[in-house]
């Protein structure tokens, strides 16, 4: 990070992005999306930014992947949206231990 005057620019490096899922806490959903910060976007999602998200929130990173471009993040995030992929994040959740409640 490095400043000029008043304005901070923030230097991603473009191989790290994720693939993440969150649980909503309070209902039965989950959200697939893509970020070069995971963490950020989570509080993103639960300040309301997220058109879809904000009716559901509060919502928890229940998983993260990384993705390397962004490129490859979206076709990841893309394929985790699907059925297979869904049932390919669920399980590694599972098997993790890392069970959001469903």
């Amino acid at each position: 990070m490095f400043s000029i005057g008043f304005v901070i620019f923030e230097i991603m490096d473009s191989e790290n992005y994720f693939v993440y899922v969150i649980s909503s806490e309070v209902a039965n959903k989950f959200y697939v999306g893509m970020s070069a910060d995971p963490q950020i976007r989570l509080k993103q999602h639960n300040s309301g930014h997220s058109q879809f998200t904000k009716g559901f929130r509060p919502w928890k990173l229940v998983y993260s992947e990384l993705a390397g471009s962004r490129e490859n993040a979206r076709e990841l995030e893309k394929y985790y949206k699907t059925g297979a992929g869904r049932k390919r994040w669920i399980k590694i959740i599972e098997d993790q231990n890392l069970s959001p409640d469903y």
